[in-house]
């Protein structure tokens, strides 16, 4: 047997193991159902209120003279990097890795 069956094999019987073992899995996976929301689609937003967030406000200086800057922190980081936040100071803030 060469590997690229071995391959092909193995997942298959993974795949069947799982759609066995876990009915809610094999139920989405093979059957084509529309899931169940919890949240409606019609929110009633206000759309005056909606246009608000998109509204520029005034920009905000921040002043190491007055030790606000140990106060901000951004994280950085892609997908799948953990945690870590980069202080306004430049300093590591956190970091969960």
């Amino acid at each position: 047997m060469n590997r690229r069956n071995f391959l092909r094999n193995s997942s298959l019987i993974s795949l069947g193991v799982l759609a066995t073992q876990f009915p809610a899995w094999s139920r989405s996976i093979f059957a084509w159902e529309q899931p169940i929301h919890n949240i409606e689609a019609d929110k009633a937003i206000d759309p005056q209120w909606l246009a608000s967030l998109y509204e520029r406000g005034e920009k905000i200086k921040y002043f190491k003279s007055k030790n606000e800057l140990k106060y901000i922190g951004m994280p950085i980081g892609g997908l799948h990097t953990g945690t870590v936040y980069i202080g306004g100071d430049g300093r590591l803030w956190l970091w969960q890795i």
